[in-house]
């Protein structure tokens, strides 16, 4: 899987979604996923699968471990790499 996109680089809904998240209290990737999808409805497109793993890994980047609820999301590193928050890979867990 290729890395997370930039901020800069995320789609419009994806943006707005993590921007809304940023204005609430309680924050979790559940209610990021429903914002990524709510936002994705109202522009008439669907949520890419990049665009929330990007959207996972800048929120989880941006407010964890503090305000940040990641169930859902467990991070994993490449096994030649150190882990450290900078370089983790975030999937949701099953």
């Amino acid at each position: 899987m290729r890395p997370a996109d930039q901020y800069r680089y995320l789609p419009l809904y994806a943006r707005c979604a993590l921007e809304f998240l940023d204005n609430q209290a309680d924050r979790s990737i559940a209610k990021l996923d429903g914002y990524l999808k709510h936002f994705a409805t109202a522009m008439g497109t669907e949520v890419d699968e990049h665009a929330r793993f990007s959207a996972h890994a800048i929120a989880l980047r941006r407010f964890a471990p503090e305000t940040m609820d990641a169930t859902g999301s467990v991070a994993t590193w490449p096994p030649t790499v150190e882990p450290t928050l900078a370089n983790a890979v975030y999937r949701l867990s099953t």
